[in-house]
């Protein structure tokens, strides 16, 4: 991970000062705003912060990060990403986007979430597990909790499996390796596999699974098939 801070990224235009940082493919980043703010930043993603006035007072996410506060801080902090607000004080949350939805998931503390195309008294507080999805085509937010502990992979770099869905792992996998896995064989799609990897790549996850379940997995052009 790249550790930078916002004053070597400042900008210039007419009317305000900012920090832009837009991460390539492949990598991410860890920015440390402030003191009391640090900002994961997943790749492909970019993050934009006015500079002048109250640094990071707003802040303009799109793609994925990773937002905590410390335990001392006192400012609130919004952070903007499509057409929704995060406003958060003290704790952390993942926020992900892509052109049809927007999902916020509360780590620790809570997190104030609005759609800003609806009247700021349906602001919703989120607490620890929860996570909020904008579907954008219809301005609908549903509220639930996260069961997914890896979410935060693409950060942590650790993926954990206790007693998972095979085809669930299939799922795991071709989110975070961008391949397509599927469970061909119905009589293995209910079975249960348990495994924890850190950092692994996808032949790591595959070798296991095939010498803990005894299954087949291989090509057919376009995608992996365990059988």
């Amino acid at each position: 991970i790249v550790i930078l801070t916002i004053l070597f990224f400042r900008k210039e235009t007419d009317k305000k000062h900012y920090a832009e940082i837009l991460v390539e493919k492949g990598e991410k980043i860890k920015l440390n705003v402030n003191e009391d703010l640090t900002i994961w930043i997943n790749s492909e993603s970019f993050v934009k912060i006015p500079t002048n006035g109250k640094i990071g007072k707003e802040i303009f996410i799109e793609g994925e990060a990773f937002v905590e506060t410390s335990s001392a801080n006192t400012k609130e902090y919004s952070i903007i990403s499509g057409n929704t607000i995060c406003t958060i004080k003290n704790g952390a949350f993942n926020i992900k986007t892509d052109p049809m939805q927007v999902i916020a998931t509360v780590t620790k503390g809570t997190v104030e979430f609005y759609n800003t195309n609806l009247p700021k008294s349906t602001q919703i507080t989120l607490a620890g597990k929860d996570k909020a999805t904008l579907f954008k085509k219809h301005d609908f937010i549903a509220i639930e909790t996260e069961k997914n502990s890896n979410y935060l992979y693409w950060k942590t770099g650790i993926l954990k499996f206790e007693n998972t869905d095979l085809t669930e792992v299939a799922k795991t996998i071709t989110e975070f390796f961008n391949i397509p896995v599927q469970v061909n064989n119905t009589e293995l799609k209910d079975l249960k596999f348990s495994a924890t990897f850190e950092n692994p790549e996808i032949d790591d996850i595959l070798d296991k699974i095939q010498s803990t379940i005894n299954c087949q997995i291989a090509g057919d052009g376009s995608k992996l098939l365990i059988n």
